[in-house]
């Protein structure tokens, strides 16, 4: 697995790409006009992304019906020295 980071211009927006060509924009969101999410709101993305396909996975296996799934991601930060990283990260099925 490997991910390419482009900086696209002068401010915080970068452009992440994967070995497939998909890619998503990452920017500083606490800025006005910002284009992409953030690096920690990417971060909770995965995780809702992963545990779906977790869930939707099994829910096949199990021969369930699926007409519909959504999940909700919360995640609480703290401040530690510069960085903040996640104190808790919630999943709501």
């Amino acid at each position: 697995m490997k991910i390419s980071l482009n900086r696209i211009n002068d401010d915080f927006l970068f452009e992440c790409t994967n070995s497939q060509g998909n890619s998503i924009l990452l920017d500083n969101t606490t800025q006005p006009g910002a284009k992409g999410v953030s690096p920690m709101e990417s971060v909770l993305m995965a995780v809702a992304g992963c545990s779906g396909i977790d869930v939707v996975s099994i829910l096949k296996k199990q021969r369930q019906e699926i007409t519909d799934f959504k999940a909700e991601v919360e995640g609480e930060r703290i401040p530690v020295d510069d960085a903040k990283p996640f104190k808790s990260i919630k999943v709501k099925f």
